[in-house]
């Protein structure tokens, strides 16, 4: 069965990247490492200002971008919604460090009322790095409603915005345009976009794990596809391992958890994941770690937390970064 996140209610994102490692929750809670041991993990609530959330997209990306002719900067950037008392939207957030983030790119408002509501649900997707065009793209699920004799329809699509510096977004895409009932199992439109090997032309960032000195690619072996719908995993809570490819071939690997996402970086590798009980509500945030490529893990991150709490959910994506370079 191919399980969207709508579904899921989940964590969403492992990093690692500028000197840290970032699991960013289903609904925008953010733990921080600056190894990934267990006792140096930091829960960063919801950034900036406990004013954003998220609803189970995998939108999280970093790079080393170039911020003027002799200097670079590594930066991470995370989507998500925003929201205020009278108002919602998509928000990008950008970070040079992982622990202090910024709001630096807005989408339109919500609009609840009206007989025509642009957008009449936003929701964060996927980010990606570029590294031909030294771009990030992300993708938003935008609807519109239109109301006319009491009859309601709705279109739905993706809205890509890119950044050549992860700080300053605008959009190049808008395809709005679809039956709901008919969408979210094509092609993303970011696909083009998916030219790292984590990628393999299939998924953005935040999902695989890549080591190019070893070209040894680690991925959660529950993860299906990535679709103009988001991430698809082989269930709710999916498979408890992660498969490895290398020059020895392609094997599994158990990890502690139901896993939505594997990062690398610097020798260590992270798989992401945890637990949902849809009977009982209870949540869980898990990590676990690898330093021989994969054949065996430890887990340092397990939060678990009881019904209506929010500050725990599956992971479903993760990143490898590397700090700024001059």
């Amino acid at each position: 069965m191919s399980v969207g996140l709508d579904f899921l209610n989940t964590v969403v994102n492992v990093s690692w990247g500028g000197g840290a490692f970032i699991v960013k929750a289903q609904h925008g809670e953010h733990w921080v490492s600056s190894n990934g041991k267990a006792e140096e993990w930091k829960y960063l609530g919801r950034p900036p200002d406990n004013n954003t959330f998220d609803t189970g997209g995998c939108g999280l990306s970093y790079a080393v971008v170039t911020t003027g002719s002799e200097t670079t900067e590594g930066v991470f950037v995370s989507s998500a919604i925003g929201f205020d008392a009278d108002n919602q939207w998509g928000t990008i957030l950008a970070s040079s460090n992982g622990t202090g983030w910024q709001v630096v790119f807005k989408t339109p408002n919500v609009v609840n009322d009206g007989d025509y509501r642009s957008p009449s649900d936003v929701k964060p997707s996927g980010i990606v790095w570029d590294d031909q065009t030294e771009t990030f793209y992300a993708a938003f699920i935008e609807m519109t409603t239109s109301i006319a004799d009491f009859e309601r329809t709705d279109v739905i699509g993706e809205v890509i915005y890119s950044s050549n510096d992860g700080r300053s977004w605008s959009q190049v895409i808008n395809d709005v345009s679809h039956d709901p009932e008919l969408w979210g199992d094509g092609p993303s439109l970011m696909k083009s976009h998916f030219v790292k090997p984590e990628n393999d032309g299939k998924f953005p960032d935040g999902l695989r794990g890549y080591d190019k000195g070893s070209d040894r690619l680690i991925y959660p072996t529950g993860l299906i596809s990535y679709t103009e719908g988001g991430p698809r995993y082989n269930d709710a809570n999916p498979i408890s391992s992660v498969t490895i490819k290398s020059a020895d071939g392609t094997k599994t690997s158990p990890v502690s958890m139901p896993c939505y996402a594997v990062a690398f970086r610097g020798g260590i590798w992270i798989a992401a994941g945890g637990y949902l009980s849809l009977e009982t509500l209870i949540w869980s945030t898990k990590v676990d770690v690898s330093t021989d490529g994969g054949d065996s893990w430890t887990n340092v991150l397990d939060h678990t937390v009881g019904p209506g709490d929010a500050e725990a959910g599956q992971a479903t994506a993760a990143i490898g970064g590397k700090p700024p370079v001059q």
